[in-house]
């Protein structure tokens, strides 16, 4: 099942049934200013069941304490996108979902978070929204890729 939302709408999750075990989201949530993806976080806290998983995957930055080893590491790395790789992913996806996604992205001196979240920033985002046990799965030059699960409620059991 396909179901397209605007997520700037505050009505994006109404009609969806919830009780959810996993919700993924891919490079969506940094497209947002930081007050809009909390409340897209704790959109999806609300919807999971006890014990569900949200996994992101986001462009992070480094902690302003080891920007310059990170840089240097970073710069050792292999490229991970060319602009043509991205085109020609984006033009295939705008042909599968009807839609060209692209120019929902705003221009690029929009007010969103971009890169400029470090890892430990997209965590404390995610323990503000009531997730419990958190963990960075995947961290490369670009983007990290976190796990986080949803507490049972005891009372539910």
């Amino acid at each position: 099942m396909l179901v397209v939302r605007d997520l700037k709408d505050d009505g994006w999750p109404d009609q969806l049934p919830g009780n959810y075990d996993v919700v993924a989201t891919v490079n969506a949530l940094h497209w947002f200013d930081a007050g809009r993806a909390a409340q897209l976080v704790e959109y999806v806290h609300g919807m999971l069941r006890g014990g569900g998983l949200f996994l992101l995957a986001e462009p992070a930055c480094p902690e302003s304490a080891f920007v310059a080893g990170f840089e240097e590491w970073k710069a050792r790395q292999p490229p991970r996108y060319t602009r043509e790789n991205w085109e020609r992913f984006w033009s295939r996806a705008n042909a599968l979902l009807g839609y060209d996604h692209t120019t929902l992205l705003g221009p690029s001196d929009a007010n969103h978070i971009g890169d400029q979240i470090p890892v430990a920033g997209w965590i404390r985002l995610l323990e503000r929204a009531g997730f419990g046990l958190i963990d960075v799965l995947l961290r490369d030059a670009d983007q990290v890729v976190i796990g986080a699960l949803k507490s049972i409620d005891p009372v539910s059991r």
